[in-house]
């Protein structure tokens, strides 16, 4: 049996749970990754400013900061949920691909492993815990 080919058909409202749950978790996440952006950032200012408040030597210093912004995906959850409600206004069942099946039960989308990675150099250790491996 090939398992690319696999679906599986499911209750409405257990994707739809799935998939709320999945979202808030994600607002929350995304939510802790700005925090942690927006601290960084200051700690680079403050620490550009100091360097900036005093004459300048044979060098002038750069302005540029490397840092990642963090992306927030809740318009990919928002439309899933949608076509699924629409869709339980005629059946009470849905069948998933095993891709749906990754993506609205599992929470592993294709954007996923940026999410994580451009995330958690904001975030504390292990605050991604529970994150499906990829």
């Amino acid at each position: 049996m090939n398992t690319t080919d696999l679906t599986v058909t499911v209750p409405v409202p257990v994707v739809l749970e799935a998939l709320c749950a999945n979202r808030e978790k994600h607002i929350q996440h995304y939510e802790k990754a700005v925090e942690g952006y927006r601290a960084k950032a200051l700690d680079l200012l403050e620490a550009r400013l100091d360097t900036f408040t005093k004459p300048f030597g044979k060098k002038i210093p750069n302005l540029f900061f490397d840092m990642t912004i963090p992306v927030k995906y809740t318009s990919e959850y928002d439309q899933a949920i949608e076509m699924l409600r629409l869709h339980a206004l005629t059946q009470s069942t849905v069948e998933l691909s095993q891709s749906d099946y990754r993506k609205f039960i599992n929470d592993v989308w294709d954007w996923r492993g940026n999410f994580v990675a451009n995330s958690s150099v904001y975030l504390p250790e292990n605050s991604l815990e529970n994150s499906p491996d990829e």
